[in-house]
């Protein structure tokens, strides 16, 4: 009978080298570096081709399936996340593992990764309608996401400009409607004649702010004041 031998699994260390308290935009094909590296403490060396996967949470709460991939020649394992409709923007967690038959199952601690989604703005209503001086004027405005998901708690803020002046004027209040719809009811009473441009903006924690603007075009966008 030969010799016998007990073949065990390495041991591993895992280190950060990049990730820990990233930001990256959702949309726009930008991505975060999240990277480790793993060291072979039987060997005393950087372990290289370990399989391996790193995991983000889409909801600050649940794990996604994990980015499998292997270390490389000097032991790193990363990736270039870029985050999809599935992830939620805020603040979500991340870590990473070897999960190898040559050495013993290892993971990180949790690190943090801010994810920042997009806001984008329509200007649904009037549509360059004439208005006599003193009435109202409805103004309708749309936020949803970089996802097309509608957004109901946006900070809004709806103004008109005078097309020939630099004369601005705020319609407040802003009520929120559900399915991302926002409205303003504009008293024309101190307003001068002329052709009026919309202005609206939309901000959100966690969201890059948004601006819309609707040129007066007769019939079209915006709206005219008449006396």
């Amino acid at each position: 009978i030969g010799p016998l031998f007990n073949l065990t699994a390495d041991s591993l260390s895992l280190s950060i080298v990049a990730g820990d308290n990233s930001q990256v935009n959702r949309s726009g094909g930008n991505y975060a570096n999240l990277a480790i590296r793993a060291y072979d403490q039987d060997w005393g060396r950087y372990a290289p081709n370990a399989n391996g996967s790193i995991w983000v949470t889409t909801d600050g709460v649940n794990l996604d399936a994990g980015n499998q991939t292997a270390t490389n020649s000097s032991g790193h394992l990363e990736t270039a996340f870029n985050p999809s409709c599935n992830y939620a923007p805020g603040v979500q967690k991340w870590l990473a593992g070897i999960t190898d038959g040559c050495y013993a199952t290892a993971n990180t601690s949790n690190y943090t990764l801010e994810i920042y989604g997009s806001l984008q703005n329509s200007i649904t209503g009037p549509a360059g309608p004439e208005i006599l001086r003193g009435d109202n004027a409805t103004i309708n405005s749309t936020v949803v996401t970089d996802c097309s998901q509608p957004v109901n708690d946006a900070a809004v803020n709806i103004s008109v400009s005078h097309y020939f002046t630099p004369q601005s004027y705020s319609c407040t209040p802003v009520s929120n409607f559900s399915s991302g719809n926002y409205s303003c009811i504009l008293n024309t009473s101190s307003l001068p004649a002329g052709a009026y441009n919309i202005s609206v903006n939309s901000s959100k924690s966690y969201f890059n702010p948004a601006s819309a603007l609707a040129e007066f075009s007769l019939g079209a966008t915006g709206l005219w004041v008449e006396t």
